[in-house]
């Protein structure tokens, strides 16, 4: 195998600063002779240490190298440049700095860095079940598992997908049912590892038994507390058989695959959107009791304006007392506001002291009923009973401080009973007071046993009237928040959508005329009709109407026309009947659940397309090959995620392999690692695989048989991908005749 090339310009920018340019170097050599020079430094060893030197300011460490080195290595291999020589060891002097790091070092040392760092699956080891005792190796490039029918490679690559933990959805029902029992019937009661190196090139060992989640490891085999399942350790991206076209056929799986080329970024906008609509369910939550006490409060505070008529009457019938007797009410009816007051102040008191007391142990019996004794008998025993004495020394010392607080309420409500034993004292004397001044209006007894019930009725009014004022300021101040919460949600989703659509529009790019990906704002309101479907459920609103609302309507608008009652605009908009829409609007005016169609999203279309001859086609509407060919391109894509597929060639012509598939995967492949289950010979072949597998079976068991590259299993894929040698001549001389 040839020495790696390196970019000769690459070379000049990382060396040469300034006037350190071709053309202007002093004690320059002729063009040809620096030419050479360059080319040959950018394919030699020298060229495999120039991206590890270091570099400080502009300038580069080791200014004391012998650049002879270079020079005379270089002569040693191109003589016809001798008389150069002079020259070009002032050339080289550009270059000296780099000498010094490697030039005591053996070539085998001097490896390329990756060109974009990106994970790896190292190796795969299965214990028991099927494939027991396997042991794979896996190369920094194209990976290729071959073997005949039922030898295990599909099994190979599920038990990756098992591993890794990315099995298909739950609402996938039928293929991860397919999956837990391929799983189940493989690796039995078995165990996975698999060794993977992240991006960040650091080292892990990820192992699964059947039936329990993935533990990840140091490559030391020490534990850690990292999950698969977020994705920020590791990433692969892994598809079964036929998975490929049907990503064609369903907007959801491409919608997946746009937003995999920025995981991390659509990832941290959808979980902001989903704390938002959190934060919004927990507003509603909120405000929708408060709507409901707002009504009650109205209705009952109504009946102030009657009595505040009456007790003017009765003041007008009171003649030359009126004054007085006013007076003598008024006060009545304040102290009676003083003692409920009074009264509030214990309750309130009471009910803090009630919440602090029922809170005093809670922390340190937190654990119990979820550490068991099996546990804090068991192996992690230590690990639990520190858990248990951190619950109980945290819940001691805030028990402490929930009793001096208690202590401070209990003395604080000491002090109130004397405030109020003094109220009631000075009331007491008022009383007596009142009541002395009116057993002298005895003729009015009834008169004022009346007015005191009308002032008492009143009191209960007023203190309403000031809930009601109090709830209706929460309301306004919870309805800005609820605003903010929109315009933040609206924001987010803008923001996530242009996120995909510069993902679309850099696809449509790389592929050059051939396929383009596009998508539209908000193009599918499928959990818009649902939530509506939800909310009307029983109005006995027809399903072509419901859908004229979602075809024709906003969320937001829909719910601002039902809370102002606005039958004629539903009417104008969504082209109903005048009996429907009334029918929608009383319907969905009493619903508390209305709000949640505020929030409820209506989700980003993708659509992908292929070139056909100059027509392009919607990737549903394609045949089945030519699904394929508009997947497939998209997924061999750069990506710092390992790309698995089992059978990437199935509904393809060999030509288009060859042509299309072989030369993408050529590209691709020294950025990232491909591991194909084929039956193709043309992707390994072609394809320069690194590494092949080949996999047989002896009916009970799968085994590998062989691993090597191309050339090392040579025979194993003509035998199994070109039909063995014989058909393999046989059909090279019938296309030779």
């Amino acid at each position: 195998m040839g020495r790696p090339r390196h970019d000769v310009n690459g070379l000049l920018f990382r060396f040469i600063r300034g006037n350190a340019m071709i053309g202007e170097i002093p004690g320059e050599p002729t063009k040809e002779a620096e030419e050479a020079f360059l080319q040959w430094l950018g394919e030699s060893r020298y060229g495999s240490a120039v991206d590890h030197c270091p570099v400080d300011g502009g300038e580069y460490v080791g200014a004391d190298a012998n650049e002879t080195d270079v020079v005379g290595d270089f002569l040693s291999d191109h003589p016809e440049y001798e008389e150069d020589e002079e020259d070009l060891f002032h050339f080289a002097s550009n270059f000296a700095p780099f000498t010094t790091i490697f030039k005591d070092m053996d070539e085998d040392h001097l490896v390329p860095p990756n060109p974009q760092a990106h994970h790896k699956l190292l190796w795969l080891a299965v214990v028991g079940g099927w494939l027991d005792g396997l042991k794979m190796e896996f190369s920094d490039g194209l990976n290729c598992i071959i073997g005949g029918r039922g030898t295990g490679k599909t099994t190979v690559l599920e038990l990756l997908r098992f591993v890794l933990d990315v099995g298909p959805d739950e609402n996938e029902k039928e293929s991860k049912k397919k999956f837990d029992a391929l799983i189940a019937r493989n690796l039995d009661f078995g165990r996975v590892e698999l060794g993977i190196e992240t991006k960040e090139r650091m080292s892990y060992i990820v192992t699964r038994s059947a039936g329990e989640d993935p533990v990840v490891l140091t490559a030391d085999r020490q534990p850690t507390d990292l999950v698969l399942r977020l994705g920020s350790l590791f990433k692969a991206d892994i598809f079964s058989q036929n998975q490929v076209e049907g990503i064609a056929d369903r907007w959801d799986s491409q919608l997946a695959l746009i937003d995999s080329f920025d995981q991390q970024g659509i990832a941290g906008l959808t979980a902001e959107i989903r704390r938002v609509v959190d934060e919004l369910a927990a507003n509603a939550t909120t405000i929708v009791p408060l709507h409901s006490r707002v009504t009650a409060l109205e209705e009952e505070t109504k009946e102030r304006q009657s009595i505040d008529e009456q007790l003017k009457g009765m003041a007008a019938q009171s003649g030359g007392d009126a004054s007085m007797l006013s007076k003598l009410h008024a006060q009545k009816s304040l102290r009676d506001r003083e003692t409920r007051a009074a009264k509030k102040l214990q309750d309130d008191l009471d009910q803090y002291g009630f919440r602090l007391r029922e809170m005093i142990g809670v922390i340190g019996q937190v654990p119990n009923g979820t550490i068991t004794d099996e546990m804090t008998g068991g192996p992690n025993a230590t690990i639990f009973t520190r858990i248990v004495a951190d619950f109980e020394e945290t819940g001691s010392a805030v028990d402490q401080e929930l009793e001096q607080t208690r202590e401070k309420l209990h003395d604080l409500w000491g002090k109130l009973q004397q405030h109020h034993s003094a109220l009631t004292a000075a009331q007491g004397a008022q009383e007596v007071q009142y009541r002395e001044i009116l057993e002298k209006q005895q003729a009015a007894n009834a008169e004022n046993d009346k007015r005191a019930k009308l002032e008492k009725r009143r009191n209960d009014l007023l203190a309403k009237e000031g809930e009601l004022k109090a709830t209706r300021e929460k309301i306004t101040g919870l309805k800005q928040k609820r605003t903010e919460l929109l315009n933040q949600l609206t924001e987010l989703r803008h923001q996530r959508f242009a996120t995909r659509e510069g993902i679309a529009k850099r696809l449509t790019e790389s592929l050059q005329g051939d396929i383009r990906a596009t998508i539209t704002q908000d193009g599918r309101p499928d959990l818009y009709r649902q939530k509506l479907e939800d909310l009307l459920s029983g109005s006995r609103v027809q399903g072509r109407d419901k859908d004229k609302i979602v075809d024709s309507m906003w969320p937001s608008d829909l719910v601002e026309n039902i809370r102002t009652g606005d039958v004629e605009k539903l009417i104008d908009q969504a082209g109903i009947g005048k009996s429907t829409a009334e029918k929608v609007v009383d319907y969905l005016a009493t619903n508390e659940n209305l709000h949640e169609l505020q929030t409820v999203e209506l989700i980003d279309e993708p659509k992908i397309e292929l070139n056909d001859n100059g027509t392009w086609k919607d990737s549903r509407d394609l045949s089945t090959g030519q699904k394929c060919t508009a997947i497939l391109p998209i997924l061999l894509m750069e990506s710092a995620k390992p790309l698995l597929i089992d059978q990437p060639e199935d509904n393809l012509d060999n030509r288009y392999v060859s042509d299309k598939v072989v030369k993408t995967i050529r590209e691709v492949k020294p950025r990232r690692q491909l591991v194909f289950v084929t039956h193709n010979p043309n992707i390994p072949v072609l394809g320069d695989a690194e590494m092949v597998f080949v996999l047989d079976s002896n009916g009970t068991a799968g085994t590998l048989t062989a691993s090597g590259s191309v050339d090392a299993c040579k025979q194993q894929i003509i035998n199994l991908l070109e039909g063995g040698e014989k058909a393999f001549e046989q059909r090279s001389k019938r296309y030779r005749e």
